[in-house]
């Protein structure tokens, strides 16, 4: 798994519309998440490590066919709950942001 440097992330977030950038970085989105590592029971490092994840996907610097592999080696937990994560964040932050984009 690849390590990305703060540049690096920037530069490709500096790359993406005005309107996606508010969209992954809003208030609800972040809400969403927090919500989700309660419902499965995250740690803070565990959440952490899922936000960052997150960001990556939604970044694309990371293939969202990776996600569930990268959760269990980033967060230490079984497939079978990353893949419920995995779920529950396709359908409750990447469908927001959808959400958020066509309403603006």
């Amino acid at each position: 798994m690849r390590q990305f440097t703060a540049d690096e992330i920037q530069a490709q977030f500096e790359k993406l519309p005005a309107e996606v950038q508010v969209a992954i970085t809003s208030t609800e989105v972040n809400n969403k998440i927090e919500a989700l590592a309660k419902k499965h029971n995250l740690l803070i490092d565990q959440t952490g490590e899922l936000v960052d994840e997150i960001g990556l996907v939604m970044l694309g610097l990371v293939k969202s066919d990776d996600f569930v592999d990268h959760i269990v080696t980033r967060c230490s937990i079984n497939r079978k709950n990353a893949q419920e994560i995995a779920e529950d964040v396709n359908t409750e932050v990447f469908s927001a942001i959808r959400q958020h984009m066509r309403e603006m």
